[in-house]
């Protein structure tokens, strides 16, 4: 049984996930202890032409040592200078995911530049090395499960169908 509350919630999820770019979408929350209604201007995600180009293109050279086409991510050895920067865990052992093209399995996913991927299925990860072996091995008819670290948690990503992309 749902609350009347859960109710509206789910309403207004539906009513926004159905909603145009340019739409307002009436929303009421709690502020500081009181009820607040306000209305929301919808926007729209940057097209792949004017976010530079294919959805998978890979960004000039040096921003990455290694592109995974199936993924839609830039990748680079994660070094101690980064993992204090990132206010990352001192002891996260990983390769650093530099880029995300836009539109990619990787974007749809939520995985973001300052991430690492510190686990894929069940191997662990401390170089590309490992990571470009773990991929190599996953099984194609199994969802790939990765493991990121950010600088507040771990996430496990779960991609049920990866296409090769050349």
């Amino acid at each position: 049984c749902i609350s009347s509350a859960a109710s509206d919630v789910y309403k207004r999820q539906v009513l926004t996930a159905d909603a145009l770019p340019g739409q307002k979408v009436a929303y009421t929350l709690l502020r500081n202890g009181k009820i607040v209604e306000t209305e929301v201007k919808l926007g729209q995600l940057p097209t792949e032409m004017e976010a530079g180009g294919k959805p998978t293109a890979p960004p000039p050279e040096g921003l990455f040592e290694y592109f995974d086409n199936s993924l839609g991510i830039g990748l680079k050895e994660l070094d101690a200078t980064e993992i204090r920067e990132l206010e990352l865990p001192s002891a996260t052992e990983g390769v650093l995911v530099t880029h995300v093209a836009l539109r990619s399995v990787a974007y749809m996913q939520g995985l973001a530049a300052g991430m690492a991927v510190v686990r894929i299925n069940d191997h662990s990860i401390d170089d590309l090395n490992d990571y470009k072996q773990a991929m190599s091995k996953r099984p194609a008819d199994k969802p790939l499960l990765v493991l990121v670290q950010s600088n507040q948690n771990e996430y496990l990503v779960v991609f049920n169908k990866l296409e090769e992309k050349k």
